[in-house]
């Protein structure tokens, strides 16, 4: 199988009930290379984190119509997150504030996590393990490159979390 980008999965959208034109854009746009745009932008910012004006500003190659529907699916796949923190936008509203998840350690994020984020969040960690699952070669999760990390913590009593939740949580991946 050939290399994918980190980005890979997400295209863009449009609703059944979408004239044909937004069909036809949501076919022209190249959603991952826009996602690694944004995500540049994102990590320019490191813990502070940016609001999307900030990222509409700097990503001139597309309209903010075209920027802002990218978040989510950063979110999804554990990129950025949503800090909890507001800034007024340009047009004086709030905007949440998105910071790369590289910056932050696992429980520095999970404080921010309300309970149905926690639901969501098992929700992302079932998509994972399907994933690693179904594209692992054995076809079962023992040979994951983090078991034994987490083996370990199992063993000093660090974690009680199943795998697939600590290695979600490990990871940074959280959907919000």
């Amino acid at each position: 199988m050939g290399v994918r980008s980190k980005f890979y999965g997400d295209g863009a959208y449009a609703r059944s009930t979408d004239p044909d034109t937004s069909h036809a854009a949501a076919r022209s746009i190249d959603a991952p290379e826009l996602e690694k745009k944004i995500y540049a932008v994102i990590l320019q910012y490191g813990r502070q984190g940016c609001i999307a004006d900030q990222v509409f500003d700097q990503v001139t190659s597309h309209k903010p119509f075209s920027i802002s529907p990218r978040f989510r699916p950063l979110m999804r796949k554990g990129y950025i997150w949503d800090t909890g923190e507001r800034r007024t936008g340009e047009a004086g509203r709030q905007q949440r504030v998105m910071a790369a998840t590289k910056f932050f350690s696992p429980e520095e994020m999970s404080r921010s996590i309300t309970r149905d984020r926690r639901r969501r969040m098992k929700c992302t960690c079932k998509k994972v393990r399907e994933f690693y699952e179904g594209n692992d070669v054995d076809g079962y999760w023992a040979d994951h490159p983090k078991i034994e990390e987490w083996r370990e913590e199992v063993a000093n009593n660090d974690t009680r979390q199943g795998f697939w939740e600590w290695l979600c949580a490990a990871e940074g991946i959280i959907e919000i």
